[in-house]
C-alpha cells in the first residue's frame, strides 16, 4: 500500500514532502515516515496531525489528514510522508509531534526526535497505540506500547528503504513488535513469513504461519491430540517439534522425533533391549525418556534415570540416610525414601523428616501403645510411617555403619495415634546416645544414662522443637544429671525429658517414654493410642 502527501511544503530548515516513487536513494537525504495505528478508522479515529519542529523548538510546518477507510473518501492508514533537511544538511535534527483524534477529541500523541544520515533514505515507523491513550510522559519521553521511553531515536539504527516499499514487512524495521497486525502478518506481529510463527488460536493463512504447523480454517490449532498426522507431525500426534516425541514404530525424520532418540529408516527404533548404549540411553538399555530406569552403579544424567531416583556424579546410587538424601535433592519433602546405609548391604524404606529442626532425620523407632526399650534391633516396615499400629520395642541399629561416634538424636511422641502434630518433640545434638542405645540387642546389656548420674555422660545442647526453646551443654538438668533408667537391667524404665532429669526428675509436659509409673507422652499417661518415635541424624 502506498500513500502520497498531497503537496510539498518548504520550511526554513526542513521539508515535509510526499514519498516519490523512483527517487534516487544515493542522492537524497530523507526520512520516510510510516504512520500506523491500532484504532479502527474512521469509527474510532478520523484525524491525524503532524507538526515538525527544528532543533531550536521552532515549528517549521504542519499537516492535517482526514482519515477514512477508503482512499476516495480520505487518507487511509498506514500512510507515509518524507522529511528532508533543508539544503540536504544531514547534521540537522527534527522533532515530529503526531496527534491522532476523533473529530476534535485527542486520542493519543507521540513525539519522535531524530536526525538524518547523509545520502540515505531511512525508514521511520511510528505507531499510535491505544495503550498510550491514558499515559502521560515527562519531558524528553514519549509513550510506546503503553510505557514511557526516550523520544530520541538514533538515525544510524534505522534501516534504509526504497520509496514505494516502505509498507513491505521487514523483521529489522520493528513491524514485528508493534502490537498490531500489519504488512504481511496473519495476526498481530506473527505469521506471513517475515515475523515469527503464531500461537494457538491466532490467525493464519498456512501451516507455516503457526508454531504448531497446523492452520485450520484460518486459525492456528494444536494438532497434537486430534488423532491424525498433520501440522509438522511425523507420526499421529507426535514428532516434528510441536508435539511430543514418537514411540517405537512410528514415523520420524530425525532422532528428536523419537522418545528413545533413534530414527532408523524413517521409523522410531526400539533400543532398550539391543545390548547397546544408544539413543537417549544413559547406560546400556536404560535411562533416558524411552527406557526403564538404571540400577545402582549404572550411568545417569539426572535423577529420573535411576531406580534409586538419585544420580550422583553421573552414577545411580541410593542415599545412605535421610541426611544424605536431603543434601542430594533440592528441597525434598517429608516422606518415605529408599536408603542404603551399608554400601554392601540392603536397601530400606524409611520415613524421612526433611523439615523439622533443619531436616535430614532418619526414623529409627516407630511404635504404638508402648514406647521402645533402650536396646538395638532389626528393621521393620513401620519405620516408614508416623502412624504405626504395632508395638516395636527395639531401636533400629541399621545406621551403625554410618554413625560410629556422635550424632544428633530426636525423641518425639503423639498423645494419640492419629495424624496430628507431635505432643513432645526434643532434639539432642552431637552426642553418642544412638551408638549407646543400639550397642546390643539385649536390653539388659545396654546401659544408658543410668543409676542417679553414675552413668551420666554430661549435659548436651538440646532444643524443644515445639516451643523453639534452646539449652546448651552449660544448662544442666534440674537434678544435676539426666537419668534415663535407674539401672542397666531396668526394663520398665526408659525416660527422656528436656530439663528435669528423666526418671530422677519431676513429671512435666516434655516427658517421653516409660517409667515405673507407666507410659508417658508429655502429660498423657498409659493411653493405648499413644505413639513414640526416635529419629537420628548423622553429623
Amino acid at each position: 500500500m502506498f500513500r502520497n502527501v498531497p503537496s510539498r511544503f518548504p520550511w526554513a530548515l526542513l521539508l515535509l514532502a510526499p514519498v516519490l516513487l523512483g527517487s534516487c536513494a544515493s542522492s537524497i537525504t530523507q526520512l520516510i515516515v510510516v504512520v500506523r495505528t491500532d484504532y479502527t478508522v474512521p469509527s474510532e479515529a478520523n484525524q491525524l496531525v503532524v507538526r515538525v519542529h527544528d532543533e531550536n523548538g521552532l515549528e517549521q510546518s504542519s499537516q492535517q489528514w482526514a482519515l477514512s477507510e477508503a482512499e476516495e473518501q480520505g487518507e487511509v492508514l498506514p500512510l507515509s510522508f518524507g522529511v528532508e533537511p533543508a539544503g540536504g544538511d544531514a547534521n540537522r535534527t527534527v522533532t515530529l509531534n503526531l496527534t491522532l483524534s476523533l473529530d476534535d477529541a485527542v486520542l493519543v500523541s507521540r513525539e519522535v526526535v531524530v536526525g538524518f544520515v547523509a545520502g540515505k533514505q531511512l525508514l521511520l515507523e511510528v505507531t499510535l497505540q491505544q495503550s498510550c491513550a491514558a499515559v502521560s510522559c515527562e519531558g524528553g519521553d514519549t509513550c510506546v506500547s503503553g510505557t514511557c521511553t526516550s523520544a530520541v531515536i538514533d538515525a544510524t539504527t534505522l534501516p534504509e528503504v526504497d520509496p514505494g516499499n516502505e509498507f513491505t514487512p521487514n523483521p529489522t524495521t520493528g513491524a514485528c513488535d508493534d502490537g498490531i497486525k500489519n504488512g504481511q502478518e496473519t495476526d498481530a506481529d506473527c505469521g506471513g513469513g517475515s515475523c515469527g510463527t503464531c500461537t494457538i488460536n491466532q490467525m493464519c493463512g498456512a501451516g507455516s504461519d503457526c508454531a504448531s504447523g497446523f492452520c485450520d480454517h484460518g486459525t492456528c490449532q494444536d494438532s497434537c491430540g486430534d488423532g491424525v498426522v498433520n501440522g509438522t507431525e511425523t507420526g499421529v500426534d507426535c514428532g516434528g517439534g510441536a508435539c511430543g516425541p514418537c514411540g517405537q514404530g512410528l514415523a520420524c525424520t530425525q532422532y528428536t522425533d523419537c522418545i528413545a532418540g533413534v530414527c532408523s529408516g524413517g521409523v522410531c527404533a526400539e533400543t532398550c533391549s539391543d545390548g547397546t548404549k544408544n539413543g537417549y540411553e544413559t547406560d546400556v538399555d536404560c535411562g533416558g525418556p524411552g527406557c526403564s530406569a538404571c540400577v545402582e552403579g549404572e550411568a545417569c544424567q539426572q535423577h529420573d534415570d535411576c531406580i534409586s531416583t538419585l544420580c550422583d556424579n553421573s552414577l545411580c546410587r541410593y542415599p545412605e540416610s535421610c541426611q544424605d538424601a536431603k543434601n542430594a535433592f533440592t528441597d525434598p519433602n517429608n516422606g518415605v525414601f529408599a536408603i542404603k546405609p551399608d554400601p554392601m548391604g540392603t536397601t530400606y524404606n524409611v520415613y524421612c523428616d526433611m523439615t523439622t529442626d533443619g531436616g535430614g532425620w532418619t526414623l529409627v523407632s516407630s511404635t504404638n501403645d508402648e514406647p521402645p526399650m533402650d536396646h538395638g534391633g532389626g528393621y521393620h516396615s513401620e519405620l516408614s510411617t508416623l502412624l504405626p499400629t504395632g508395638r516395636h520395642e527395639s531401636i533400629w541399629d541399621g545406621l551403625r555403619p554410618l554413625i560410629t561416634a556422635n550424632s544428633d538424636i530426636r525423641f518425639a511422641c503423639k498423645g494419640n495415634d492419629t495424624d496430628i502434630p507431635m505432643t513432645v518433640d526434643l532434639s539432642f545434638y552431637n552426642n553418642g546416645w544412638y551408638t549407646e542405645l543400639t550397642a546390643s540387642t539385649n536390653e539388659a546389656s545396654v546401659c544408658f544414662q543410668e543409676d542417679m548420674g553414675n552413668g551420666y555422660d554430661g549435659a548436651v545442647d538440646r532444643r524443644n522443637n515445639l516451643t523453639n526453646t534452646i539449652k546448651t551443654s552449660a544448662d544442666e538438668w534440674d537434678v544435676g544429671y539426666l537419668e534415663a533408667e535407674p539401672g542397666c537391667s531396668s526394663a520398665a524404665d526408659f525416660l527422656i525429658d528436656f530439663d528435669d532429669g528423666g526418671t530422677a526428675g519431676t513429671s512435666d509436659d516434655t516427658d517421653w517414654g516409660e517409667e515405673i509409673g507407666g507410659d508417658v507422652c508429655g502429660t498423657n499417661t498409659d493411653s493405648t493410642d499413644m505413639s513414640w518415635f526416635i529419629f537420628v541424624r548423622e553429623p
